[in-house]
């Protein structure tokens, strides 16, 4: 791949782990936060459902679009945060068996190392797409949130000046 005969795998070895390693906990984290912005969007949801069903006879026609496109981001969230989490094939580095029957035929270390290394350095470049489409995820997710948080104080708001007028009317 990119070693010479002759030469210290070490250097590219501990990069390529490293890298890796890094890859895969990263995948962790925005897992945990898609996971968070998708619980966070759905009570949201749930916040603007129950203050609908309270009041249904006071949402306007520019509350009623507020609530829509609440339920857009949210559908939105659900979608992109469904499809990134879905279960998916990780590379995670060389198999310990290959390994271990490296180790035990007596193949040299700087060998091992070499092989390793290229394992890691091609198990994090096929990672790569779909960890950047991961990412995409993340910020599509927080943009969603944001407008359906928005929507969802709009239709509030909405509501309960809705209720204000109503109130003021009955007297």
């Amino acid at each position: 791949m990119f070693f010479r005969r002759r030469s210290d795998p070490s250097p590219v070895y501990e990069l390529t782990r490293d890298r890796l390693g890094r890859q895969v906990d990263s995948i962790d984290a925005l897992d945990i936060k898609l996971g968070l912005f998708f619980s966070i969007g759905s009570a949201l949801i749930g916040i603007l459902a129950a203050v609908i069903a309270g009041r249904p006879l006071k949402l306007s026609h520019l509350g009623a679009i507020s609530a829509v496109c609440c339920g857009c981001a949210y559908v939105a969230i659900a979608l992109v945060a469904s499809w990134q989490l879905r279960p998916r094939r990780w590379s995670v580095g060389p198999d310990p068996k290959k390994v271990l029957v490296d180790y035990k035929n007596e193949v040299s270390t700087n060998l091992m190392k070499r092989r390793m290394a290229e394992t890691y350095y091609r198990h994090y470049r096929d990672n790569e797409p779909a960890y950047k489409w991961k990412v995409r995820a993340i910020w599509f997710s927080a943009i969603a949130l944001f407008a359906e948080t928005l929507f969802l104080v709009g239709a509030l708001v909405l509501v309960a000046r809705a209720a204000e007028w109503s109130a003021w009317s009955i007297t």
